[in-house]
């Protein structure tokens, strides 16, 4: 049977996603037969140095959310402990909670851990996409508007995420 809008309303989204102050993304560039290294066809990158840290979410088709900055590997440990703190105060047994395929969402302690809470797993979910989990879309969002923010320093980076989500 097909999820209905009341449906989709009782689902927590999540996902993690790193956060950083330098974009490397490719861009495309037009430019003339013979002209490769001149600069104006060119887009400087940071190879390394750049700030960036691991940020989990959840979020309610209310507007309700939970922003969490993470250790850089998320552990499965680590990750049930922010389910225990963070989501426990926001799921009910009447919701349903998403979550990717990550390896410590996968883990058989943090399956076992959500079976335990009676948590409602969708857990039949593609990584990275748009089409099934809202977050997707405010990650680029997020990162978008945080590039604008030309130079930060490492203690603003995370005062920048929390103002720009």
């Amino acid at each position: 049977m097909p999820f209905t809008a009341a449906d989709w309303n009782q689902v927590i989204f999540s996902d993690e996603s790193t956060i950083a102050t330098q974009c490397n993304t490719r861009h495309c560039v037009w430019r003339p037969i013979n002209s490769r290294y001149k600069s104006k066809y060119t887009c400087k990158t940071l190879k390394y140095g750049g700030l960036s840290f691991l940020v989990w979410e959840a979020i309610r088709i209310d507007g309700y959310i939970i922003l969490i900055q993470c250790p850089p590997r998320l552990s499965s440990q680590e990750y049930q402990e922010i389910l225990r703190i963070r989501l426990s105060a926001q799921y009910t047994l009447q919701m349903g909670f998403m979550q990717d395929r990550a390896p410590c969402h996968r883990s058989s302690s943090a399956l076992a851990y959500l079976y335990n809470k009676n948590v409602c797993l969708l857990s039949d979910w593609l990584a990275q996409s748009p089409d099934f989990n809202i977050i997707e879309n405010m990650w680029a969002l997020l990162k978008k508007n945080i590039q604008k923010h030309h130079s930060i320093l490492k203690d603003d980076l995370w005062q920048v995420v929390q103002e720009e989500w």
